[in-house]
């Protein structure tokens, strides 16, 4: 889908601020509220927009420790690039799962309220599955940046208002 620059100004918008009033969004990209609805519910269709969520913050809800846990497979074969996607779907602790280029075939990001859930998790969860030959993980220790928005070279001016 090729998005023009109020498209990108109202992704931008939404991205920012996914409460804002389609009144209050209209005005900061330009244009009368009903044709600004009709660009959102074009791009939500498209699946542009997949949805709209709550940032939480993780240690106040009361998970203070994010993990990266990098995972190699024995084989890339189908079945047990399968077998290993669908069990991580089943890992309520694991927020992210991508597959990945390099030394290892996937990247998680977990949450845990102690290392002692973790340790739990990697022995009883995430260990046992058959066809992993490594793990590794790398704890978080501060967040230096969470954008929540993507970068847009092409984005119309925001408007004040």
């Amino acid at each position: 889908m090729n998005l023009d620059p109020i498209d990108r100004a109202i992704v931008r918008e939404l991205q920012l601020n996914g409460r804002i009033s389609n009144q209050n969004l209209s005005a900061r990209v330009g244009l009368s509220p009903s044709p600004c609805h009709r660009r959102v519910r074009h791009l939500e269709d498209a699946g542009v927009i997949k949805g709209y969520t709550a940032v939480i913050d993780a240690e106040k809800f009361g998970y203070p420790i994010t993990i990266s846990v990098f995972v190699r497979l024995e084989r890339s074969t189908r079945d047990s690039i399968s077998l290993f996607e669908n069990h991580v779907k089943t890992l309520e602790n694991v927020t992210e799962c991508h597959l990945i280029t390099g030394a290892y075939d996937y990247i998680l990001r977990l949450h845990m309220r102690d290392l002692k859930e973790y340790e739990a998790f990697l022995k009883d969860k995430l260990a046992v599955m058959p066809g992993i030959t490594e793990i590794q993980s790398s704890i978080f220790i501060s967040e230096i940046k969470s954008a929540g928005a993507f970068p847009d070279t092409q984005q119309a001016p925001r408007r004040q208002i």
